[in-house]
């Protein structure tokens, strides 16, 4: 958790001049049009207002994972992606402390959620897969994304 957000900022700060000299050669070879230039997410897991509130939501995922009703997912080794799952709570809140925890926690909660109804279906590819050393339920926090959930859904109706 310590070293991923540096590893990235490292990454990041190649990632930024090698955007900004791309978005300048096609502009230069099509002059009138105007690009942005898609980056990762990656971009925004070092900033300190983002590991600010992923460090604050260690906790507080565990808590709210253990009180709310109905979830049956604890997240613990997804906690490591806690930066890139704050990311986007700090970004549409443009950087304030107190939104940017609060989105979290509705973010959290809403994918804790997800993950336990999608997780009979992850669990069933974990075994279409054969991993040996699972053996019972599986689940993942990325995977509550409510678009994942949602796709993935619709998917299964189409499977059975």
């Amino acid at each position: 958790m310590v070293l991923l957000p540096r590893v990235i900022n490292i990454l990041v700060e190649g990632l930024i001049p090698f955007s900004e000299a791309m978005k300048a050669f096609v502009e230069k070879r099509l002059p009138g049009r105007s690009f942005f230039m898609g980056l990762d997410l990656a971009v925004m897991v070092g900033d300190p207002m983002n590991l600010t509130i992923a460090i604050l939501m260690f906790p507080i995922s565990i808590l709210i994972a253990l009180i709310l009703p109905g979830n049956k997912v604890l997240p613990l080794v997804d906690l490591a992606s806690m930066p890139f799952f704050t990311a986007w709570a700090v970004a549409t809140s443009k950087g304030r402390f107190t939104r940017s925890l609060i989105v979290s926690i509705i973010t959290i909660i809403f994918m804790l959620y997800g993950s336990t109804l999608i997780s009979p279906i992850y669990s069933d590819v974990v075994k279409i897969i054969g991993t040996p050393a699972i053996d019972g339920p599986v689940a993942s926090l990325g995977a509550g994304n409510p678009l994942y959930v949602s796709l993935l859904s619709i998917l299964s109706i189409f499977h059975r």
